[in-house]
């Protein structure tokens, strides 16, 4: 466990298990500190899980299908006490309406405007994938670490795999100002991914936010409405500043 700037009850909390290796480490940010796991850890696949994420019994069990002629896999997200993001969820898996968050689906070249983004809560890779693309640190403050790997990894002819049933409930913030900074700091990311691979504009969040606003307005409920404008503008705040 690589665990940033955390504190004192964090470690404490860690320590108590006794089968956890535990790594503290200072001002790494995200992109950082999964290379440092990366570096610390062994096995043929190497998988990756947050601080807010909890998965279900079966993930590592799912992670291990891996396909032999797959490098990348990943799963599923459910925010088990915030049913909007839910909606978001589902939103993006099903954005080009030819495939269900239902079905496995192996991701190259030829399909990959159909991909839905790689998320870096659930994912696994194998080790001599890694080894050759790492982690790009300039993203350390932004986040969208996760989305450019995938990106790159598609460029340079890998395979990825959606798998449905790798599940981890992830909690995201609950408060409208939690969400709203990290969605500034997201808008960043994208941002920066958008410069370096313009292919990202035809199939990601440009087509994405607008049906998401519409989905929002015509579901009559508020809380998703308000979640999805505090979204969008914090996003779009954070491209203004990048």
């Amino acid at each position: 466990m690589i665990a940033d700037n955390c504190d004192s009850k964090t470690r404490k909390i860690i320590g108590s298990f006794n089968c956890i290796k535990f790594f503290s480490t200072k001002n790494l940010f995200i992109a950082n500190s999964r290379n440092v796991g990366f570096s610390l850890s062994s096995g043929n696949i190497i998988s990756f899980i947050d601080g807010d994420c909890i998965p279900l019994q079966n993930w590592i069990k799912e992670i291990d299908k891996i396909p032999k002629d797959v490098d990348i896999v990943f799963g599923k997200r459910i925010a088990p006490k915030m049913p909007f993001y839910d909606f978001r969820e589902i939103k993006y898996q099903q954005r080009s309406g030819k495939y269900s968050e239902k079905n496995k689906r192996i991701f190259d070249k030829n399909n990959y405007r159909e991909m839905y983004l790689i998320s870096g809560q659930n994912m696994a890779m194998r080790r001599k994938f890694l080894s050759k693309i790492m982690f790009d640190s300039t993203f350390n403050k932004k986040g969208c670490e996760d989305v450019d790997i995938q990106w790159r990894a598609i460029e340079l002819g890998y395979k990825i795999l959606f798998n449905p049933q790798m599940i981890v409930f992830h909690y995201h913030p609950h408060s409208l100002i939690d969400h709203f900074k990290k969605a500034i700091k997201y808008g960043g990311g994208e941002r920066q991914l958008e410069h370096r691979n313009p292919k990202i504009l035809e199939n990601t969040w440009y087509r994405a936010y607008a049906p998401s606003l519409l989905k929002a307005v015509s579901s009559l409920k508020p809380k998703i409405l308000v979640t999805e404008i505090v979204d969008f503008v914090g996003r779009m705040i954070g491209r203004l500043k990048s």
